[in-house]
């Protein structure tokens, strides 16, 4: 007789009625941690950090080291581009980071940190890396279960003065047609400087590119109140670690090995009179960093706070990850009797659910059970893999190769099995984990498949060790919106806003794709197309969703960045165009200019071609300050920067344009990008001002001014009608009230009246909410990835399938590998754009705010509107932010508002769910 016929297969059959905890979104948000248990590639498989102005792409070599890029959201050059500061390269020998030795890298979003553990059990290295939430300091620490020598090597690629070529003067954006004799268009090389404590290097900028602007763009009076933020502008790091010495000025080594690892990096971007106080101010920021436990809890209580602040998760139905089954399970063979095991097979443990590694760790020692034979009927069997279940085998082998398990039609995909074939391989569906074990004949071995459709995860135990993982986000919209929170947390706590085309988790040019392949490019990781000039119609997408997710601070600096420079902007108004008012164009830098690529070289006024006579930037950004003020409810900030702002906004239009008939004639004009030629009152700007002096004039008249109400209601009377147009019979909106039908670009200038301009929408009665959705299923170009409008569009006029597949075409779309056909980055939160560098940020802003307005919508009374465009085949559990300092908690299943909440309750009573 066979071996394995000589054993008993007996199973422990675990109940299932195991009392369920509570709903915790902290709990689900672990879910969503990104992990991987098998080597990358390198650069291109690297996991992000960031407490939102500090940050760090952090990677492992095969064979090599532990390597990271830092950065800095404020770290700008002479040159106005946004720089790396530097690479860094981890080297521990003997190294752990072996092709054949086991590895787990785990980003913890709970934390903000990587956890990552590599090397066998015997002499395993375990780190942990993070970014304080209250300080710019990155924390490595770790141990090591034999000594290693640690050596970290600096990686600076700016050790001499730059002169940038072609390509990269134009990468910076503010001379991106190039530049003038006499002008400078160079970078000096950092300062690289031995320290008493370790490693110290930084970039000081030499001079700035910005008053070039002013006096290029006929502003010299303005220039003489201009505080120029790049002025000796330093960017830099101290590193230091104990145990550790310098021992060039760009390696620090340990003299004797470790077991105990602690290494830090106080990042610092500063406007310094000198360096040495730029040193004084980092030395200061090391010295007083606390401890890797201190700064590990309070980092960790900051990221929790921020998830518990708003949450949504999204169900869209997860498919069972095992087929369903046409075999019984069989044991020590598969279907045919072959491939038998040559050992011996033990207990088993079958139960439809999920495990924890506590329990496994506990059944895979247990002695021997009196147990009964597992009932092996096909249909047993599938009610077993139908959802969640854990299957575990204990067994003990003679020679390597048998099955443990098999429920598959022999060289099929339509099961799964288990065996010890080059180590041991679980094969299910299309999918195989394979693991490498040196199988050691006679010893007893315990080998656990866990499996959660509701996860869309599978993981492989040998024993107590969790050896292999395999997962799909069990969401991909989750997935989506959870990492996009994350990068957005990331960065956008700084002094600068953050930057749409890569932030600061770019990758070296051969790595991150773009429309023109950058592989060939003889650039420097600092190099990215676009610059990091800001792009309005980009870069708001960063921050609209913030605010129903109530996170409000980063979208007030958001608005001081432009709201800051209002003179500046009246100065332009009246220079260019004797207008009162505030006018900036769609791309600006710092100073608040347009990069002379798009002024243009001599040129008068503003004369780029795409967005030369675009004007409704100011009245967006008044809406955004008006749904501030109405979250916030900030009557300080009403009366100083958004009756002003809007009172300015207004004024340019007011004294810019002549009037005909007494209504105000908006020419030249564009329609946005789209339409340049014959155009006259265009949508965005018709639409703009209308929304704009309907809010104000809502106001209580304790809040305003009577001469401001007056001005209101005298602009409000000369506006110009909103553009419609008859197409079939049918009236809806059009791009403006005359203009050459000739398209430039792929925008929907019609649909402005919807979003961001609040004219069309649900419950709103000034307008037709036909008439939108009939020019939104007219859409010549409905895109749905970073700047296209279609999803949020489709949100407000109740177009449920039509926001759900822009939500779902947008969580798709990952960032591809240049260096490599076909691939993508690693991280499934760096998301791709045909149209920006990356990874890219509006397109997962809009991706989010979407999704949230599809759940949650103002009214235009003040109401709460709930779940106005959800899809019916959803489900979903959420807390968002509505206006009046309110927060709305939900579930819903199958597209119905089930149960839901608001805080405080007496808010309920101006909630309305639209089903």
């Amino acid at each position: 007789m066979h071996p394995f016929l000589a054993s008993l297969i007996a199973c422990i059959l675990i109940p299932t009625a195991r009392a369920e905890s509570s709903w915790d979104p902290l709990t689900e948000i672990s879910r969503q941690d990104v992990i991987w248990t098998t080597h990358g590639t390198g650069e291109a498989d690297n996991l992000p950090l960031g407490n939102g102005r500090a940050g760090a792409n952090v990677w492992v070599v095969p064979d090599g080291d532990l390597e990271l890029y830092l950065s800095h959201n404020d770290a700008v050059s002479e040159l106005h581009r946004l720089l790396k500061l530097g690479k860094l390269k981890v080297r521990f020998d003997p190294s752990p980071f072996g092709k054949d030795e086991p590895i787990r890298q785990q980003l913890v979003l709970r934390g903000g940190r990587i956890e990552l553990s590599a090397g066998a059990p015997d002499r395993r290295l375990d780190l942990q890396l993070w970014i304080d939430s209250e300080t710019d300091v990155l924390h490595l620490t770790g141990t090591s279960a034999i000594p290693r020598r640690m050596t970290v090597t600096l990686d600076n690629w700016r050790t001499e003065k730059r002169t940038l070529n072609s390509s990269e003067l134009a990468s910076t954006w503010v001379y991106r047609t190039g530049i003038q004799p006499g002008i400078a268009d160079w970078e000096s090389a950092d300062t690289i400087k031995p320290h008493a404590k370790g490693l110290m290097w930084y970039h000081r900028n030499a001079y700035s590119c910005l008053p070039t602007h002013f006096e290029h763009q006929g502003l010299g009076e303005a220039l003489k109140k201009f505080r120029d933020p790049l002025e000796n502008r330093t960017s830099g790091v101290l590193l230091a670690g104990r145990g550790l010495k310098g021992t060039s000025p760009t390696l620090l080594d340990s003299p004797a090995p470790l077991t105990t690892f602690d290494l830090r990096a106080a990042i610092q971007v500063s406007q310094t009179p000198t360096p040495e106080e730029w040193e004084k101010q980092t030395e200061a920021k090391l010295t007083a960093s606390v401890s890797p436990e201190e700064s590990r809890a309070r980092t960790t209580r900051w990221w929790d706070a921020y998830w518990q602040r708003s949450w949504l998760f999204v169900d869209e139905g997860s498919a069972p990850i095992i087929p369903r089954l046409k075999h019984p399970l069989k044991f020590g063979s598969d279907q045919g009797g072959n491939n038998r095991l040559d050992g011996e097979i033990g207990e088993v443990v079958a139960t439809p659910e999920v495990l924890p590694v506590q329990e496994i760790a506990r059944l895979s020692t247990i002695k021997p059970l009196e147990t009964k034979i597992l009932d092996r009927s096909v249909e047993k069997a599938n009610a077993l893999t139908a959802s969640d279940f854990t299957l575990m085998v204990r067994f003990i082998p003679k020679t390597p190769g048998g099955r443990l398990f098999d429920s598959i039609t022999p060289g099929g995909n339509d099961g799964m099995l288990l065996d010890t074939h080059d180590g041991l391989r679980f094969i299910f569906g299309n999918h195989t984990l394979q693991v490498p074990v040196a199988w050691k004949p006679g010893n007893a071995y315990a080998a656990t498949c866990v499996v959660s459709t509701s996860r869309q995860e599978v993981l492989l135990y040998l024993n107590d060790q969790l050896v292999a993982q395999w997962s799909e986000a069990p969401s991909p919209v989750t997935r989506a919106y959870v990492l996009s929170k994350l990068l957005t947390a990331m960065q956008a706590r700084a002094e600068t806003p953050a930057h749409f085309q890569g932030g600061i988790f770019t990758v070296a040019p051969p790595v991150a794709f773009y429309a023109t392949n950058p592989a060939t490019f003889d650039h420097t990781p600092d190099y990215r197309f676009y610059g990091c000039s800001y792009w309005w119609q980009n870069a708001r997408f960063i921050y609209l969703p913030l605010l129903a997710q109530g996170w409000n601070e980063p979208v007030r600096k958001f608005i001081e960045f432009y709201a800051s420079k209002r003179e500046l902007f009246n100065a332009r108004a009246k220079h260019y165009y004797n207008a009162r008012g505030v006018y900036f164009q769609e791309t600006v830098n710092l100073a608040g200019l347009p990069g002379m690529g798009d002024f243009g070289w001599g040129a008068k006024e503003y004369s780029e071609g795409y967005t030369r006579n675009i004007w409704q930037q100011a009245l967006e950004l008044t809406v955004l300050m008006q749904d501030y003020y109405e979250h916030t409810g900030d009557e300080k900030f009403l009366k100083d920067t958004l009756i002003p702002w809007a009172n300015d906004a207004l004024a340019f239009y007011d004294t810019r344009f002549e009037k005909k008939d007494g209504r105000i004639r908006i020419e030249p004009t564009h329609a946005v990008e789209t339409y340049w030629t014959g155009v006259v009152d265009d949508m965005p700007s018709v639409a703009g001002l209308h929304a704009v002096t309907a809010w104000l004039l809502k106001l209580p008249a304790s809040q305003t001014s009577a001469a401001d109400r007056a001005n209101w209601e005298r602009i409000a009377k000369a506006l110009p009608p909103l553009p419609k147009r008859t197409v079939d019979g049918v009236v809806m909106p059009d791009n403006a009230a005359a203009y050459n039908p000739q398209r430039s670009n792929y925008e929907s200038p019609d649909l402005y009246s919807v979003f961001p301009f609040r004219v069309y929408g649900m419950d709103r009665k000034e307008q037709p909410i036909a008439e939108a959705i009939a020019g939104w299923k007219k859409m010549p170009n409905p895109g749905h990835v970073c700047w296209y409008q279609t999803g949020v569009i489709a949100a407000r006029l109740g177009l449920a399938e039509g926001a759900k597949q822009d939500v779902v075409l947008r969580a798709k779309n990952r960032m591809a590998r240049s260096d490599k056909s076909g691939s993508f980055l690693r991280f499934p939160g760096y998301l791709g754009s045909p149209h920006d560098w990356c990874p890219d940020f509006d397109g997962p802003g809009n991706m989010m705010n979407t999704l949230q307005e599809m759940i949650l919508q103002p009214g235009p009374d003040g109401e709460i509107l709930l779940t106005p465009a959800w899809p019916a085949d959803w489900s979903a559990k959420f807390r968002l932010h509505a206006a009046g300092n309110v927060f709305v908690e939900g579930t819903i299943v199958k597209g119905k508002l089930t149960e839901w909440k608001t805080i405080p309750e007496s808010a309920k009573a101006r909630a309305r769910v639209k089903q």
